[in-house]
């Protein structure tokens, strides 16, 4: 719709722009970005990502800023630390639709089970998972917690949220308008930054009350090793 200019504008997932122009596949790649500041600098910072936001413009949108979501994380039926590729051997785990994000639950170990995050919750009842991946309000927000016993921070991907205006819309505005639209954006995104982490803290103390076990700082050397191919592949693709 946006595209068509029949939206102005929206927030969409990163993923979801993987349809419209695959290399935003880069962003479900596991283990792109060692930590949340990297993630940040990468995103605000690298000519290479400012070059993909605006590389849509003749397809009838362009990228003019993003909202900060957190890493990705996986959280299981049992109670278990999920430090390796052992623990999710035999697991059906949910994930994204994106062949990525399958191939990288199947890299770790587990088989992923591509479905919408509403589906989620019945799938993890009925058995239909053993387990998903998510930030940390999946299990409040989502309502999760009621069904999983453990959260571990294998910290797997951080996949930003974007927001598109169509091309059409985007060459309508004066250099001003089109200057204080990106700041507005960038503004929210800096407010949003400084109350992300405690809102993550908060969901996490709610999962903790309902008994989900939380496991922090672990070694995520196998699951970054196992992941390399797909990263690799990429790469060799482009």
């Amino acid at each position: 719709m946006v595209k068509a200019s029949i939206l102005d504008m929206a927030k969409v997932s990163s993923n979801t722009l993987i349809q419209f122009k695959d290399e935003y596949a880069i962003f479900a790649i596991p283990y792109l970005f060692t930590s949340q500041e990297h993630y940040y600098k990468a995103i605000e910072e690298s000519e290479a990502v400012q070059e993909l936001f605006r590389s849509t413009e003749d397809d009838g949108y362009i990228v003019i800023g993003y909202y900060a979501n957190g890493s990705r994380n996986f959280y299981l039926k049992d109670d278990v630390c999920c430090d390796n590729p052992s623990v999710l051997k035999g697991l059906k785990i949910r994930a994204m639709q994106s062949s990525t994000s399958l191939d990288m639950i199947n890299a770790m170990g587990g088989t992923g089970v591509a479905m919408a995050s509403s589906e989620t919750y019945t799938a993890l009842q009925q058995g239909i998972v053993d387990g998903a991946e998510n930030t940390e309000l999946a299990l409040t927000v989502d309502g999760h917690q009621d069904l999983v016993k453990s959260y571990t921070y294998t910290e797997h991907q951080y996949m930003p949220d974007v927001y598109i205006i169509s091309t059409k819309k985007w060459n309508s505005l004066t250099e001003e308008q089109q200057d204080y639209l990106v700041e507005a954006l960038n503004k929210t995104n800096e407010n949003f930054k400084e109350l992300y982490n405690s809102m993550m803290e908060d969901a996490i103390g709610e999962a903790q009350e309902h008994g989900v076990h939380v496991y922090r700082d672990i070694d995520k050397t196998a699951f970054i090793e196992a992941c390399k191919p797909i990263a690799e592949d990429f790469c060799a693709t482009r």
